[in-house]
């Protein structure tokens, strides 16, 4: 199985491309600046992983909640490859890959997820660890009015993640960890496994405004 992954819900662009025997990454932090990064990422990362974006078995994206400009831009990539390559689509959400990151990269088993929504919201989740080393959700993706978000927060010894962590005082916070496309291997794997995976025509983002969905086809 090769699988082409990414991210760019943040401030980071994240492409991978894993296959049965590595997993290659590339990444670029530079805010709302990842339409001029994400060609000569996707070269690197398929030239490091020696595999042409015909081989590719499924094409994995995140599909938000997050910066509008970010998953339109993985979303139209992720649609372009999955028909060049005839391949199926697996759809993720973005801030459940960020907490599969923190889990990956600091062993975080149980995290909110308090991300910035602009105009006076945040997008908020609850995620845990399965047995399958998998963060899953305990409270599914919410837009909520930042004002009343910290009643949400009722376990303050817990970490949260995101780039509005810093208003919580009394938990461990993250705010260095972004979405991590070579994180999403895993979850990946196990939506194809579970039969969860799309036509590109039926890609959409997850904006949680209803009135804004992204859809092309």
């Amino acid at each position: 199985m090769t699988l082409l992954l990414l991210d760019s819900s943040s401030d980071q662009l994240s492409i991978a491309i894993a296959t049965d025997a590595a997993v290659q990454q590339q990444t670029q932090t530079s805010a709302r600046q990842h339409s001029q990064h994400l060609l000569a990422l996707l070269q690197q990362v398929c030239v490091a992983a020696a595999v042409h974006v015909t081989e590719l078995t499924a094409v994995v994206v995140g599909h938000g909640p997050g910066q509008f400009t970010g998953i339109r831009l993985a979303l139209a990539a992720a649609q372009a490859l999955a028909f060049a390559a005839d391949a199926p689509v697996v759809s993720l959400s973005s801030l459940q890959l960020l907490a599969q990151t923190a889990y990956d990269q600091q062993q975080i088993e149980r995290a909110y997820v308090w991300v910035d929504a602009r105009m006076r919201q945040c997008y908020f989740a609850e995620y845990a660890l399965d047995a399958a080393s998998l963060m899953q959700p305990i409270q599914v993706d919410v837009m909520y009015p930042i004002a009343a978000a910290d009643t949400l927060l009722t376990r303050t010894e817990q970490a949260v993640l995101g780039d509005w962590q810093q208003q919580v005082d009394q938990a461990p916070s993250f705010a260095d960890i972004y979405p991590s496309a070579a994180s999403a291997v895993g979850l990946a794997r196990a939506a194809i496994a579970a039969g969860q995976t799309l036509d590109p025509t039926q890609l959409e983002a997850n904006y949680l405004y209803k009135s804004n969905c992204w859809k092309k086809s």
